[in-house]
This record gives C-alpha cells, structure tokens and sequence, in this order.
C-alpha cells in the first residue's frame, strides 16, 4: 500500500487470499495508515492459484468448500468496507459437459449472490477468457438469466483482448450490468496485466471504450488492473496519467 500512498491513490482493490481473510483487523489498519478504502475484493486470484477452489466442480463437496471460500472473502470485505466482491470461471470445467457446469456455476452464484445481499455488498462476475464465461457476451448472458439485481458484470479490458472483443462492443453487450471496470493491457494472449499504455489495446481503443462507458451514464468505478509493475512508482504514475489523457479525449 505504500506505493499506492506515495502515487496519491485513495481506493484499492485486495485480493481474497487465505492469509488475508483472518486478518482483517490488519488490513483495515493498514487502510487507515494510509488514508485508503478498499473498494473491491477479489476471489479471481485465490481460485487462480487454489485449483482446488471451483464453483462449478462436478464433486458437491468441492463446490460447496468453494462457495463457502467465497462467502468467507464476503465477510472479508463487509469487515474492511468493500462495497464489491467479484468472481470468475478460471478453468472450463469437468467433461461432462459445459451446460452442466454452468448449472452448478447457476447455483453458486445464486448462493453468493444471497450472501452478498444480506451483507449490502454487489457481487459480480468477470469474463476469463479460460472460463465457463470466457467472454462478456456468455457472462451478461448468464447475468440475465439469474434474474437478481444484486449481481452485475465486470468488464476486463484484457480480458477482452484476449478473447478478441473490441472494446466499445462489449461495453454495448453488458449496458445496464457493469458495476465494475479494470482497465490494463497484454499481447493478446496471455493474462498479462500490463500497464494499459503498453500492448495490443491501442490508445484509441480505450478511447472508445471510456466514451461509450460515459454514454451509457456508467457511474462506477474505473481500477488500474497492473501485476508487477517496474519500475512501480513510474509506472503506476504513467498509467495514471494516459487515463486522464484518454479522459480528456472523450
């Protein structure tokens, strides 16, 4: 958080890793230390890393550990004041068929989703282009059909690269449904999280795509989505400002 602090940045998003989620207390010290909120909290990376974290496992035992996973990265945020808590389908899940792995995904997401809801926190779901929902398109789709208000989509600009939507197109897609937005970068390939003035995302793509966010009278918020930037402070200040220069372009 300390780089953070030193670029002048007020918000951030944390990770819902195991070591973190017994030491809130730590968490929210550090917060104010620094004068920060944390306004997102994400289970994308522990279920990266954690194959054994699935929510849409075809073995009960394994979902139901996984929605329990997730309840308990809820509780997380609801105690360090995170306002959203977002998921996603990391790996395409068991051979018995994509239709019914996005039946028990259904269902875990409609118990987070309840959650979430008893604890004032918006839940929503990122397209993961390795998923079950690898495009916004399957991901708006399958927020539609569960019909609740509590749940919404998180656009991911490289996600979006990768599974080759243009931008402003999947802004159009999720209207009404985005409640969160990661702006970075990549080659098109892998999930790189670059910084996003560097990659296969151009200067003017990102130009459409906030233009079509502010049409849309999107009123949430925009995250740096960076992994290791280096040189951190240079980067984290560049990135700052190509988003204001995109801003001023719109």
């Amino acid at each position: 958080m300390g780089h953070l602090a030193a670029v002048k940045c007020k918000e951030t998003e944390l990770a819902a890793m195991p070591e973190h989620l017994a030491r809130w207390r730590e968490v929210v010290a550090l917060l104010r230390k620094h004068q920060m909120k944390a306004t997102a909290v994400s289970l994308g990376v522990p279920f990266y890393y954690d194959p054994r974290l699935d929510l849409h496992s075809s073995a009960e035992p394994v979902r139901t550990d996984s929605v329990a996973y997730a309840c308990r990265g809820l509780d997380f945020a609801s105690r360090i004041g995170a306002e959203l808590v977002y998921a996603c389908s990391i790996r395409r899940g068991p051979k018995d068929g994509h239709a019914n792995s996005l039946r028990r995904l259904d269902r875990s997401v409609r118990e987070c989703t309840r959650y979430a809801e008893k604890l004032g926190i918006r839940f929503a779901l990122e397209p993961f282009p390795t998923g079950v929902l690898p495009t916004v398109r399957d991901t708006v789709g399958f927020v539609k059909d569960l019909e609740t208000d509590n749940l919404g989509v998180l656009l991911d600009t490289g996600h979006a690269a990768i599974s080759g939507e243009p931008l402003a197109k999947a802004v159009q897609i999720s209207k009404g449904k985005t409640v969160h937005v990661h702006l970075n970068n990549n080659d098109g390939v892998g999930d790189l999280h670059w910084a996003p003035q560097t990659g296969k995302l151009r200067t003017s793509d990102f130009v459409e795509f906030m233009a079509e966010l502010k049409n849309q009278g999107y009123s949430g918020r925009v995250s740096l989505e960076i992994s290791k930037p280096e040189p951190v402070r240079e980067t984290l200040v560049g990135s700052r400002r190509f988003v204001e220069q995109v801003l001023d372009r719109i």
